[in-house]
């Protein structure tokens, strides 16, 4: 089948707007950025990472540490320090993380994420097993709040 050539510019001008309007719409819909920093875990020969996340713009807010404490056979591997820029200042964004060894060696719970901050907004932690997102759990600064259990068998 023949296509006039009319209708095939307009077909191929029409294909590539589409695939334009794709490339930019992730950044005109997902406007929202974030930013965190992520203490690093071996818990039963995997990986785990605990990405604690927050809008970009907020770390200026954190006020000390961030506490992560988790219940699992696990090892810490590295905690995670940040400096951002905020203004004329530099603000240190670090990790303190205690782990309690539990007798069931497949779970990984994170038993408590604390984030101290002088207002409150929106928190997110992001659990990764060896580069794959196990577990998504929401918090707020200033409060305690915990994620279910993740199997690391």
């Amino acid at each position: 089948m023949k296509i006039p050539g009319n209708r095939l510019k307009l077909t191929l001008g029409l294909s590539v707007a589409v695939l334009m309007l794709l490339a930019v719409a992730p950044v005109v819909h997902g406007g929202i950025s974030w930013t965190g920093i992520d203490p690093v875990l071996l818990a039963n020969g995997h990986v785990m990472n605990v990405w604690v996340e927050w809008k970009t713009g907020r770390e200026c807010s954190i006020t000390g540490p961030i506490s992560v404490e988790i219940n699992a056979r696990a090892q810490l591997l590295s905690e995670s320090v940040e400096v951002f820029s905020c203004g004329d200042l530099l603000s240190r964004v670090s990790t303190q993380t205690t782990v309690k060894e539990i007798s069931v060696p497949f779970l990984f719970t994170l038993k408590r994420v604390y984030v101290p901050a002088s207002d409150s907004f929106e928190v997110r932690v992001k659990v990764y097993r060896d580069g794959v997102l196990v577990r998504t759990c929401e918090g707020m600064t200033n409060q305690s709040f915990q994620c279910e259990p993740v199997d690391v068998n």
